[in-house]
């Protein structure tokens, strides 16, 4: 053993899984028009220890989450969850008058973190489409 081999990273076996569900109210939204979906998600943690957890969602462009679709990425952070416990919430996906025709897919990851939220242990991806016409 030398000595960098102490301030090295040590592998650590992760044993959190999420539950993650996600749905879209209504299922589509026009073209070329400022209008919203719901984005309803539900996280839970199915682990048996309580886990420092945060949400990334990504949408592509065309969409975003507030009226000018200026931003693609919003990230949440939900703060220890205790196992087998179900955090729900709903934010909203914006249209505008550049969001042509087509599906899109929204990606959410569920992330469990150690230490801080800069340091990421596991996460679990879901990944719904919306339907613009």
């Amino acid at each position: 053993m030398s000595f960098f081999d102490i301030f090295a990273k040590k592998p650590t076996e992760s044993k959190t899984t999420y539950t993650l569900r996600a749905e879209l109210h209504p299922y589509r939204i026009p073209a070329n028009t400022s209008d919203f979906v719901d984005l309803e998600i539900s996280v839970s943690n199915n682990s048996t220890e309580s886990v420092l957890t945060s949400i990334l969602i990504n949408v592509p462009r065309g969409l975003g989450f507030e009226q000018s679709a200026i931003s693609q990425k919003k990230e949440m952070h939900l703060g220890q969850m205790e196992p087998k416990t179900v955090k729900q919430f709903k934010l909203r996906i914006y249209g505008t008058i550049r969001t042509q025709k087509g599906m899109y897919p929204v990606s959410i990851y569920a992330l469990s973190h150690y230490q801080d939220y800069s340091h990421m242990l596991n996460e679990v991806k879901k990944t719904v489409e919306l339907r613009v016409d």
